[in-house]
This record gives structure tokens, sequence and C-alpha cells, in this order.
């Protein structure tokens, strides 16, 4: 017979909620499993989406590490930097390093973001592609973070 515990019930002490909130979580590795796991079982939409949070969230990890990084959110005109050209940047001044070339990266970087921006905008017209593009996804993931170093 399985039943609650009534009298171990108590409210949360405040500084071990702070310290748990503290503590780092490696949110690249989460999403990065999930966009896989999801791929695997057939959730297509969600392993695009998964794959683009994983290599936007590793970028922008390393740039929350380098002082002074307003560079690399926004160009000189005020806009938004696309993750992609926050991650020349980073290659460029060297906080990134990468074993591939710039075109096979750009590609990559294609391969996740293009069909992830058309579900997010509303231009996905059909889900009969889906598949193709989610594991193309999961293979260009795959390829940028195991050629990418910090």
């Amino acid at each position: 017979m399985i039943t609650t515990n009534l009298n171990n019930i108590n409210q949360i002490n405040d500084s071990n909620f702070r310290s748990s909130l503290n503590r780092e979580v490696n949110v690249t590795n989460a999403f990065y499993g999930e966009a896989k796991y999801a791929c695997k079982t057939y959730d297509y939409k969600k392993a695009i989406i998964y794959s683009a949070i994983t290599v936007e969230t590793y970028i922008n990890n390393i740039i929350d590490k380098i002082p002074n990084s307003e560079e690399f959110e926004m160009n000189s005109n005020g806009k938004y930097r696309s993750i992609f050209s926050k991650t020349k940047m980073l290659i460029r001044a060297r906080y990134l390093t990468s074993k591939i070339e710039i075109i096979d990266l750009t590609n990559n970087m294609k391969n996740i973001t293009d069909t992830r921006n058309d579900i997010m905008h509303g231009k996905l017209k059909s889900f009969e592609l889906l598949k193709i593009k989610a594991v193309k996804s999961i293979e260009s993931l795959d390829r940028i973070l195991t050629n990418l170093f910090e």
C-alpha cells in the first residue's frame, strides 16, 4: 500500500531555495539530450526547436562569460545579432575555435535555424518534410558541437 506522508510536509527554507537556484545547470546539455530524444521519438517539431535552443544557449553562455560583451549582442545600428553572427564574432575574437570551415559552419547553422524560424514565424506550410529537416538539424547540431571549442 502506498500513501503520502503528510507529517513531513513543510515550507522550503529560503536559503536552501536560493542556493538551489544558484546551482549551475548545464542547459545546453539538457536541451541537446531533449532534441535527440525528440527526434528518436518522432517529435520532429520539438527536435527542431530544441536543436536551435541548444546552439543558441551554447553560444550565449560563452558570451555571458566575456567582460563587456554588449558588442556581441547588438550591432552598431542597435539591431540584435543573429546566432550565426555571434558565432563568427566569437571565432574572429578567438573565444571559440572551429575545426570546420566557415562555409560548413554556415550550412550547419542554417540547417538548425532556418526550419526553426519557419516554425516560429508561422511560415511552415506542411509537415511533409519535417522528419528530414529534423534529422538534418540534429546531424548539424552534432557537427557544430563536436567542432567548436571554447
